[in-house]
């Protein structure tokens, strides 16, 4: 008796399907690719995206953004490097010599240094242009 009734209500599901999607019509009565409708929607969506991105680059600023693109390149650069420093490493004593320490008694005197190196050299690229 169980097994006639389960029968007969898989017999009633098979008739009584329901359609996967509707079908969707227009105002002329045409119907509406759905398909066709995502492909718009994500068209404008695209749109919308690239605009929020140009919107939030000049919010922050383009020099900010500059200076991170920066220094994730050289984060990246950093981690390639081997975990292990050794005493002869060039890009090490190079980033210690760049960095200024407030305690530094010559600190003063390599900055003033700097200045004039930089100067020297702006004079130069305009003689040479």
């Amino acid at each position: 008796m169980k097994e006639f009734a389960e029968k007969k209500r898989r017999e009633m599901e098979g008739e009584f399907k329901v359609p996967d999607a509707p079908v969707r019509r227009d105002k002329q009565g045409n119907k509406i690719d759905k398909m066709l409708e995502e492909a718009k929607e994500s068209a404008e969506n695209e749109e919308e995206r690239i605009k929020l991105e140009k919107f939030m680059m000049y919010s922050k600023g383009l020099v900010q953004h500059k200076e991170a693109a920066a220094k994730k390149v050289d984060n990246q650069h950093e981690m390639s490097k081997p975990m292990a420093r050794h005493v002869d490493d060039q890009d090490l004593n190079a980033l210690l010599k760049q960095k200024g320490r407030m305690e530094d008694p010559m600190n003063k005197f390599t900055e003033k240094k700097k200045k004039k190196k930089s100067k020297k050299s702006k004079k130069k690229k305009k003689k040479i242009t």
